[in-house]
């Protein structure tokens, strides 16, 4: 799973270089990211957040192929509903939502009514990837995670070809037409990132086409909303809308603020969150995902045990990964954004302000992924209220903080907010598992806490030196050899950064060896 995610976040990276190459940061970047963050948000706390994580939940304890192949097709078509008469609310009021959304879009000329436009393009692509967030979920309670794990990097693909190529073809006929064009090509993205994985889903038993035909049945749709599964699922997403999403929520108040600051402010915050989401894919979701049905199942048959060991070697994994991607973004962040984005319109100052954000940015990663952890917990003890309450509070601590820090730093002091509210909340919940008498830390933990700290503070030696600053000096004089030179010492930093971890960890360890064992 994380080398499917892995492929996503390298062809997202190309899909933000291509937005970046033709768009810079200006006004119709901010118009498409504003517009494009109305559906992403509803699609983070409905889909792929709390719909999903509460349907893999009841799934999973399925135990009759027959009654769980019924409750699935049954909340396809609920959420097919659902979600369809929010689309059209979307394209209905789009005017509306950005005007609450981003009312300082009114003082640009065409700006506001640009956003409108685009937001109303974009109304169907939550259908899309509702659906697509769905599938995923039933694929991996059936044990299937490469497939699924590949529907971003079909979005992004069908972004890339689509949205690049309309982009280049209107590249005469000004900025506004190009971004309408990479627009539709987003919209495009989000079906194919459903289609993909539509054979596994007809393997299994669960066609999406016969499932689309009973909408135009009656009694079909009638049968989906009187599943009790239904409402088992309806009552784990209540809370979970908050404690699952609580972090875009979060990115969607930065959306709202950084929409009153400097002109691009939108812009560098989605390119710094974008190179944040890297790893935070790459790792936190693979291990977040994979997990869940694993604790859901361990619990369920009382396996206590097994599941403490299973959690701490979460954690473990989790902390290794999160820790070194954390301090290799902090101490590449200049060289990283000037080899991908500083082409065609995206200039050197956008790259130092993209820097600045993501910064601030790193230091949310290990608490970000060890959250990700905590809540799948949560959902297999039964107690999503907990996680729901602590995301409640810091949503609205988040707002006031980020209010300020906004007004004291800019867009910089929106993504600290971000880092700082993502640590309270990752602290609040371990100490509320540690009083539930579960062992997150143990020697074994210590241990590989360690060799992760001492490995990042060989990585951010780079920065504290001033070799970064060689680089991006490098970068004007022959930008082959400074991006060669960039990537060969993120390399071998990273081997450092891995031998320093994995020496005191036996799940390193244990990984090398299967590796081994399967190349033999």
């Amino acid at each position: 799973m994380s080398g499917a995610v892995f492929l996503s976040r390298i062809l997202g990276l190309v899909r933000e270089q291509v937005f970046a190459y033709f768009f810079g940061a200006g006004m119709v970047t901010d118009a498409f990211l504003v517009a494009f963050r109305i559906p992403n948000l509803l699609r983070d706390l409905f889909a792929e957040g709390a719909l999903s994580a509460a349907f893999v939940t009841v799934f999973s304890r399925e135990q009759d192929r027959e009654r769980s192949q019924m409750m699935a097709r049954n909340v396809l078509l609920a959420q097919s509903l659902i979600v369809a008469v929010c689309c059209l609310l979307i394209f209905l009021f789009s005017e509306q939502l950005v005007s609450w959304i981003a009312p300082d879009f009114a003082r640009i000329e065409g700006k506001l009514e640009l956003t409108t436009t685009l937001t109303r393009y974009l109304s169907p692509f939550l259908l899309f990837v509702a659906s697509a967030a769905l599938s995923m979920g039933i694929l991996n309670s059936l044990g299937y995670f490469f497939v699924p794990a590949l529907g971003s990097a079909a979005f992004n693909l069908g972004s890339i070809l689509v949205g690049g190529g309309a982009a280049w073809v209107f590249r005469d006929q000004g900025l506004i037409s190009m971004i309408s064009g990479f627009t539709v090509g987003s919209l495009c993205g989000g079906a194919l990132q459903w289609l993909v994985q539509w054979p596994l889903l007809v393997k299994e038993g669960y066609s999406p086409v016969k499932n689309i035909s009973r909408l135009f049945s009656g009694d079909g749709v009638a049968k989906a909303f009187q599943d009790p599964a239904l409402r088992k699922i309806a009552l784990l997403m209540a809370p979970a809308v908050l404690s699952v999403a609580a972090v875009q929520i979060n990115v969607f108040i930065n959306t709202v603020i950084a929409s009153e600051l400097a002109q691009g402010s939108v812009t560098w915050l989605n390119f710094s969150y974008r190179l944040l989401h890297f790893p935070l894919g790459v790792f936190g979701v693979a291990l977040s995902v994979a997990a869940l049905p694993s604790f859901a199942r361990l619990w369920a048959a009382g396996d206590v045990a097994k599941f403490h060991s299973t959690l701490r070697q979460s954690l473990r994994f989790t902390w290794i990964l999160a820790i070194g991607s954390a301090a290799g973004l902090v101490a590449f962040r200049e060289p990283l954004i000037a080899m991908i984005f500083e082409h065609g319109r995206f200039t050197r100052a956008d790259t130092l302000e993209t820097a600045a954000a993501l910064a601030a940015y790193a230091l949310a990663l290990p608490a970000l992924n060890s959250t990700k952890i905590f809540v799948q917990v949560f959902y297999a003890l039964d107690k999503v209220w907990i996680p729901s309450i602590v995301a409640i509070i810091l949503v609205i601590a988040h707002y006031f903080l980020a209010r300020f820090l906004g007004e004291q730093w800019g867009h910089t002091g929106l993504a600290l907010a971000i880092a700082a509210t993502s640590t309270l909340n990752a602290l609040v919940l371990a100490l509320i598992l540690q009083i539930k008498k579960f062992r997150l830390v143990d020697m074994e933990s210590l241990k590989v806490l360690v060799g992760a700290v001492g490995g990042a503070l060989v990585i951010l030696l780079v920065d504290l030196t001033g070799l970064t600053r060689v680089l991006m000096n490098l970068q004007e004089a022959s930008f082959v050899f400074f991006a060669f030179l960039t990537l060969f010492l993120i390399l071998t930093l990273g081997a450092v950064f891995l031998l320093c971890a994995s020496l005191p960890s036996k799940e390193l360890r244990s990984v090398v060896a299967k590796a081994i064992r399967r190349i033999k």
